[in-house]
């Protein structure tokens, strides 16, 4: 059982084959980012120098947690290991029973609150177009997946709570956690216009949902738990609250599906502050993001458990768990043992699911025509129980940036959980990046990793003149785009 943990928390540092990292900062801020640009705030596709701009498609990814780890490797170690992954688990490990290239899966010790959270993005085919100085519009499309838990007690971290003795009682403060998949089509619409000190401009982008997987799971008061002896749990009244598609609970090759829909949002202002002749002096921004909910109506199932009474779980009844077809059968078995009934919990074949909702706060200062400084602030917004709330997020980047090409050295800090460095490059129509490089090396302690990479088409791919060539210029200057 510990083995098959091992697995899947191993699993789930990675998670690239799922293919929203925390924003592609790195490429996003550019100048020259075209239609990206929306996806940091809608309101910047304003201020893109390009009359048109094609985001062909592209990939990203971030995971990070604060639980678990695996010992001395990288990003490149573990796609190796893909297709037959041995892993070998660091609190019984004995030198002499290693695995042939074997990970090792630990665990951290450090009296904290536990996060999860993963996020990946298949980008599709997207434009921008300029209709004129005041109005620009676009279409964006991208499948993604989000995952995560906050809040997690310490209590349960492996090893305090595999050293607690039975029947030793700690408290459980309010839980949440959930996974969302979906598909979303956006049409943005960005309103520019020139003031006396600059440039200001509102953007929205409005999203068709398609939702294909969803889950969620909460509890909203305090509770207290305890070990039993021959892996049982026993805990004081509670109430909780769970949903789920199981579509996707199968031992086949999963194929996506239509099970539900919804709308959701974007919304963003930015601010462009003269400079010299030659640009603008500083660029800030504000949007929210992600504002909106899925129903599901198919292959959904609610359930809601107001425990009066201690409840108890008989970890042994759990075994047989080995496969993602299972997973309707520990469901049953876990509503059994709290209700009574397996299933007894079920209250209704529908539910709806918030998506993860933040608030992001840009801003952008223009050394000279080449190098700027960008920073990002993201807070979440827990709208509804049933949001995945993801961790804040703050990005310091300089850059150097031309039309044919830019650099730029992200340094972040998720859940402000440690300093990570970063690089992200723009060559042509190839972008790519990663906001955690140390990740693809090998790390004493690997907790997650980001990447991302695509192909866009803009003007200047046929025409030099196309496009403002120093994309920090002010709009109504002798390098402003011919309309």
């Amino acid at each position: 059982m510990q083995y098959r943990y091992g697995i899947l928390l191993g699993f789930l540092l990675l998670l690239p084959g799922l293919a929203f990292s925390q924003l592609q900062f790195g490429v996003r801020s550019d100048n020259y980012a075209g239609v990206l640009s929306a996806n940091l705030n809608p309101a910047f596709s304003a201020f893109s120098p390009f009359r048109w701009d094609v985001h062909v498609g592209g990939v990203a990814h971030f995971s990070e947690n604060n639980y678990g780890y695996l010992q001395d490797v990288g990003v490149p170690d573990l796609l190796r290991q893909t297709s037959n992954p041995n892993f070998d688990f660091g609190p019984t490990l004995r030198k002499e029973n290693l695995l042939p290239n074997g990970i090792v899966l630990d665990f951290f010790e450090d009296n904290k609150e536990r996060y999860f959270y993963t996020s990946s993005t298949i980008s599709l085919p997207s434009v921008s177009y300029k209709i004129n100085e005041q109005h620009t519009v676009g279409l964006i499309l991208q499948s993604r997946l989000v995952a995560g838990m906050d809040n997690v007690s310490d209590n349960f971290s492996y090893y305090t709570f595999n050293t607690r003795a039975a029947y030793d009682t700690f408290p459980v403060p309010p839980a949440y956690g959930g996974a969302l998949a979906w598909t979303e089509i956006g049409l943005n619409y960005a309103w520019s216009k020139q003031v006396k000190s600059g440039m200001l401009a509102l953007g929205v982008t409005a999203k068709y949902l398609a939702g294909h997987e969803g889950g969620y799971f909460y509890t909203l008061d305090r509770f207290r738990m305890a070990r039993l002896p021959q892996n049982g749990l026993a805990g004081t009244p509670v109430a909780m609250q769970f949903a789920y598609t199981n579509t996707a609970f199968t031992d086949d090759s999963y194929q996506p599906t239509l099970n539900g829909t919804g709308i959701g949002m974007d919304i963003g202002l930015a601010y462009k502050i003269d400079g010299d002749a030659a640009g603008y002096a500083w660029k800030l921004g504000l949007a929210v993001l992600d504002l909106g909910a899925i129903q599901f109506n198919q292959a959904a199932f609610r359930h809601e458990i107001n425990l009066e009474a201690p409840g108890t779980l008989d970890g042994n009844s759990y075994r047989f768990f080995d496969s993602p077809g299972d997973a309707n059968a520990v469901i049953d078995t876990f509503t059994m043992q709290l209700t009574g009934t397996p299933g007894g919990s079920l209250v209704e074949n529908a539910f709806t699911q918030w998506l993860p909702t933040r608030l992001s706060f840009q801003i952008d200062h223009r050394i000279n025509e080449s190098f700027f400084v960008g920073a990002m602030l993201i807070q979440p917004l827990r709208l509804n129980e049933t949001a995945i709330l993801g961790g804040s997020l703050f990005t310091i980047a300089p850059r150097y940036e031309r039309y044919l090409f830019s650099a730029s050295l992200p340094i972040s800090s998720y859940q402000w959980d440690g300093w990570r460095m970063g690089l992200a490059l723009r060559m042509g129509p190839l972008y790519l990046g990663t906001e955690k490089l140390a990740s693809f090396g090998k790390q004493a302690k690997f907790t997650g990793t980001d990447f991302y990479i695509g192909l866009r088409v803009s003007p200047w791919l046929f025409s030099r003149n196309a496009a403002l060539l120093s994309a920090g210029g002010k709009r109504n200057g002798s390098a402003c785009p011919r309309f």
